[in-house]
Parts: C-alpha cells; sequence; structure tokens
C-alpha cells in the first residue's frame, strides 16, 4: 500500500502510515503490547466468584468448625493463568452477612525474612511497592469503584475512583478491619470490608466485579 508500513505479522496497513504520527501509533501499540497481553489472559481465567451469605456473626480468626464452614474457597493462579507451586500457593476463602464481606486468605511464603514491607503510614505512596493484596470492588456502572492495598507489614492504602479511573481519593478512609499473621513458610490475613464502604445495605448490592492480586517480590 502506497504511504503505508509493514504491521508486526507481515501485512501491511493504511493506518499506519510513514508520518509522524504512524510512527507515535506503532510505538504506543508496541509498548501497550504486554499490558494487553496480561489483561486478556485475565479476562479469559475470570471467574463468578460466589459469597455464601450467613446470619452469624463473622469472627477474625478462622476456625473450621465455626461459621466458615460455609466459605466458598479459590485457589490462585498467576495472571495468565498458570497454576502455582504450593510452596508459593494462595488460597482465598470467602464468606459474607448483613454487615460486610470477608476474605481469609492464606499464603505460601519460602522466604519469609525476604517479604517487602516498608510502608509504615495508611496511603503511604510507597505501599504500591511492598508485598501484599491489591482488592478492587466495583460495581458494573463503576458507580462503585473502591480499590485496597493491604501489605505484608500491616498497613492498608484506601480509595475510591470516579467513573475515570485514573483519578482516585486516596484521603477516602475505609471501615476495613485486618489481622494478620506470620508463621515460617506462610502468612494468614483476615480481611473484613463493611458493607458501609459500598455506600449501600446488603438489601442494596449491585453486581460487584472483584478482583483480587497478590504481590510477591521474593525480596
Amino acid at each position: 500500500v502506497p504511504g503505508g508500513s509493514e504491521d508486526n505479522d507481515g501485512k501491511y496497513s493504511t493506518y499506519q502510515p510513514l508520518t509522524p504520527y504512524g510512527k507515535r501509533v506503532r510505538l504506543l501499540k508496541a509498548e501497550l503490547a504486554p499490558f494487553f497481553k496480561t489483561m486478556y489472559a485475565i479476562k479469559a481465567n475470570k471467574k463468578t466468584v460466589a459469597v455464601p451469605f450467613v446470619k452469624q456473626d463473622l469472627p477474625l480468626e478462622f476456625n473450621a468448625d465455626t461459621v466458615w464452614k460455609y466459605a466458598t474457597q479459590y485457589q490462585f493462579t498467576y495472571k495468565n493463568g498458570n497454576s502455582v507451586d504450593k510452596y508459593n500457593a494462595t488460597v482465598l476463602r470467602t464468606i459474607a452477612n448483613e454487615k460486610g464481606l470477608a476474605l481469609y486468605l492464606v499464603s505460601g511464603e519460602p522466604n519469609v525474612d525476604k517479604l517487602v514491607k516498608n510502608s509504615k503510614i495508611r496511603d503511604e505512596r510507597i505501599t504500591w511497592k511492598d508485598d501484599g493484596y491489591e482488592i478492587f470492588l466495583v460495581a458494573k456502572d463503576r458507580s462503585i469503584n473502591l480499590h485496597y492495598i493491604i501489605t505484608a507489614g500491616g498497613n492498608i492504602m484506601d480509595g475510591k475512583r470516579a467513573i475515570d479511573v485514573n483519578v482516585a481519593d486516596w484521603a477516602w478512609t475505609s471501615g476495613l478491619k485486618l489481622k494478620q499473621t506470620e508463621g515460617k513458610k506462610e502468612r494468614t490475613s483476615m480481611i473484613f470490608i463493611p458493607w458501609s464502604d459500598l455506600g449501600c445495605t446488603v438489601d442494596k448490592l449491585p453486581e460487584l466485579v472483584f478482583q483480587i492480586f497478590r504481590r510477591q517480590t521474593d525480596g
């Protein structure tokens, strides 16, 4: 095609002419390719998360003989959908009641002494770099868009995002409750998110998109 440029797959495209604009488009496409590859993999491996509702209180202690016996259990995979070896595996249990959502996580940590947990202050910007979990609770219409980071050191970063997901209100403080323990080869996290964070009661809950990621740096 006259004035066109060869694409990565060997085909020619009139949409990417050899102009400064075309070069910028090609550069952006190349730079974003790894991001989209990851996002497509996540979408392909997404699941419907079933959360049992119970009438009992939800204790911040896990005991399989208590109300936690009704919880559903999920195994984390890598972002590309591959399974994780048993030494680094992450198991999530979910359950809820009229007050909120409880998440119990057990994560294998072969090198507990290498855990990165430098942040000490709530909403501290270096929280992003710590080992831990990142959680999103989002209504399908984006009217609710909550973002939580829970570090291995027990620190919390929480914020609300608007329709424009790039704009976050980190001054917002959730009612999240957290209890964590650390062993020789694993760590546990009990996280309770009240429905009041979503600005609604349990009978008014919208359909939610729930995402949770584990960050494991191994130092």
